[in-house]
């Protein structure tokens, strides 16, 4: 396996489906967008669990060139949050609640207001407040 892909480390191993999955990273200068995800490395290779043969080399480099970006570029890192390490994602997940922040703040706002509002025209009509 690692003499099929010279030049690469070892970084996973995970049984599935009939097969041992083999996570590789390409240690000269091989970019990995799955670095902090739970399947890391940008090479995989997946191996009989019976007989012990490559089943599957899907290492980076083959194929179209979107499925190319897609894989072996950052897109694929940048949809699913596995480009950045955990504290850039906390960051990250911070500014996606902000909306959520704002619109609370927003409604205590106008609803302050609108009671004070409320309590001054009942003053001036003469009625007291509750």
């Amino acid at each position: 396996m690692l003499a099929a892909n010279p030049g690469a480390e070892l970084v996973g191993v995970a049984p599935i489906a009939g097969t041992y999955w083999f996570g590789l990273r390409d240690r000269v200068g091989g970019f990995d967008p799955y670095r902090y995800s739970t399947f890391a490395g940008n090479h995989s290779v997946a191996v009989d669990e019976r007989g012990g043969g490559m089943v599957d080399d899907l290492a980076g480099g083959g194929g179209p060139v979107t499925e190319r970006i897609w894989h072996d570029g950052t897109v694929y890192g940048t949809h699913f949050g596995t480009l950045a390490p955990a504290p850039l994602r906390l960051v990250w997940f911070t500014f996606g609640l902000s909306p959520l922040l704002l619109g609370v703040t927003g409604f205590t706002v106008w609803w302050t207001k609108r009671r004070s509002a409320r309590n001054r025209r009942r003053t001036s009509a003469g009625t007291p407040s509750p």
